[in-house]
C-alpha cells in the first residue's frame, strides 16, 4: 500500500488550500493539494504538505463524516505511514501523504483533514487561502453525492 513520497513539487501548480499555525504562532504548515477517490469499499486520500518550523508534537488527522457530520471513520497519525513526524521535516520539504479508509459507499461522505498536538489533543488553527477560518479547524477536502 503506498503511503506517499518526498519530493520537490512545483508549488505554483497547486492552490493553497489551508495554512496551519501553532498556538504560539511558531512555525507554519501548508496544505497545498488534496485528492479523494473512492472505489470498491476503499477511500483514498492524498494530500500535499509543506512546512517551515512545524510545531513539535504535531500530527495529522483525517476524518470521514456522514451527511450529518458524524464521525464514521478516521486515519490519524504521522505522515508517510507514521514514519515521518512533522518536527523532523526540513524547512520547505514537500510531502505527499496517502491514507486509506475501508468504507462502503456513504451518501454525503465528507473528508476533513487537519493537524493537532498529539500531547494535548488541541487542533492547530486552520485558515483558508484567503485567511478565512475553517470550522473546528478541519479542512473539508472531499464529498460524495
Amino acid at each position: 500500500v503506498p503511503v506517499g513520497s518526498l519530493g520537490n513539487y512545483r508549488t505554483e501548480e497547486h492552490d493553497l488550500l489551508a495554512t496551519f499555525g501553532g498556538p504560539d504562532s511558531s512555525g507554519s504548515v501548508w496544505l497545498l493539494d488534496a485528492r479523494v477517490t473512492q472505489e470498491d469499499g476503499l477511500v483514498r486520500v492524498d494530500t500535499l504538505w509543506e512546512a517551515v518550523g512545524a510545531p513539535a508534537n504535531t500530527t495529522l488527522f483525517l476524518h470521514a463524516v456522514d451527511a450529518a457530520g458524524n464521525l464514521i471513520a478516521q486515519a490519524d497519525g504521522d505522515p508517510l505511514g507514521g514514519s515521518y513526524p512533522l518536527e523532523q521535516w526540513q524547512d520547505g520539504a514537500h510531502v505527499w501523504d496517502s491514507r486509506f479508509i475501508e468504507l462502503e459507499e456513504v451518501a454525503g461522505l465528507g473528508i476533513r483533514v487537519g493537524l493537532y498536538d498529539r500531547l494535548s489533543g488541541q487542533r492547530l488553527e486552520a485558515r483558508g487561502g484567503q485567511g478565512e477560518p475553517y470550522a473546528d479547524n478541519a479542512v473539508p477536502i472531499g464529498t460524495s453525492p
